[in-house]
């Protein structure tokens, strides 16, 4: 699917992707970011990361919008809410929250696709339902800060 092929692209060397996280999460190394540019984890297990990947065919916010939700939606989530969204720096974007259940425990993974350039920014933030929703304002604020 079109969507793996993204989700494995190695991170694009040159201008380095920016969001800033909330005070109350720790950075993580870069040996342990995996495919993400930038990572951090709050003490009860709530991810937000950023990753930067080229667009390859130069397609449009829509198209990488349906592809992702297309794949989650393959793979066993829901999808909650869409809603288009501003980042601080301008760039025109989209959020999306799914939820899924692993072993028995739900959990909620909110996707935020901006297009800079020929550049794909996915800023995302997943973890257990409850710490999520106590965390959301501060989840929301994080990923409108991608530039």
């Amino acid at each position: 699917a079109i969507i793996t092929i993204i989700f494995c692209l190695v991170p694009l060397a040159g201008c380095e992707p920016l969001i800033r996280f909330p005070a109350n999460f720790v950075e993580v190394d870069a040996v342990d970011r995996g495919i993400y540019d930038l990572r951090a984890v709050s003490a009860d297990g709530v991810v937000i990361a950023l990753r930067k990947i080229e667009n390859p065919r130069n397609g449009t916010l829509d198209f990488w919008c349906e592809a992702v939700e297309n794949e989650l939606v393959g793979q066993g989530y829901s999808v909650v809410e869409t809603k288009q969204a501003e980042a601080e720096s301008g760039l025109a974007g989209q959020v999306i929250t799914f939820k899924n259940l692993q072993q028995g425990q739900d959990y909620t993974y909110v996707l935020a696709i901006f297009l800079k350039d020929r550049h794909i920014l996915l800023a995302e933030a997943g973890g257990r339902t409850a710490n999520v929703k106590k965390r959301m304002a501060e989840i929301n604020k994080s990923l409108l800060t991608v530039k």
